[in-house]
C-alpha cells in the first residue's frame, strides 16, 4: 500500500491530535533501514506523522478525521493552520530518536512495528 507523509501545524493539544492521528492509522514513529538492511525505528519532527493509505484523499481524510476528534475533547479549537500531504516511496530518515525494533512489539509488517513501538515503547514517548 502507498505510504503517505504529512507535515502539519497547529495551534493548541498537540499530544492530543498524535494520539488521534495514530487512532486513525497516521504515526510519528517510522521504519528505516541500514546499508546492510537492518531496520531501525526512527522518531519523525514533532509535526509529521505517515501512514499507510491507498491514496492522498484516504491520508487526507484520516488526517481530517484526528482533527475532528481532537476539536471534540479539546476545550479549546484546535485549527490547522498549514498542511502537506504527500505520497513517498524512497526516503532517507535519520533522528536522535533511533532504535532497533524490539522483538516484543514486532507485528507482521513495518508499519505495524512501528504502530507498537509507538503506542508501547517509552523510548519514542
Amino acid at each position: 500500500m502507498p505510504k503517505y507523509i504529512i507535515s502539519y501545524d497547529i495551534n493548541a493539544a498537540h499530544k492530543k491530535f498524535l494520539t488521534e492521528c495514530e487512532v486513525g492509522g497516521l504515526l510519528y514513529v517510522i521504519d528505516g533501514y541500514t546499508q546492510d538492511n537492518t531496520m531501525y525505528l526512527y522518531r519523525l519532527p514533532n509535526t509529521t506523522v505517515w501512514g499507510e493509505f491507498s491514496n492522498k484523499d484516504a491520508a487526507q481524510s484520516a488526517f481530517n478525521a484526528a482533527h475532528q476528534r481532537t476539536n471534540s475533547a479539546s476545550l479549546q479549537t484546535v485549527v490547522v493552520e498549514k498542511r502537506m500531504i504527500s505520497d513517498f516511496n524512497e526516503y532517507s530518515v535519520g533522528s536522535d530518536r533511533c532504535k532497533r525494533p524490539e522483538a516484543k512489539w514486532t507485528g507482521i509488517s513495518p508499519f505495524q512495528t512501528c504502530r507498537l513501538h509507538q503506542r508501547n515503547d517509552p523510548f519514542f514517548s
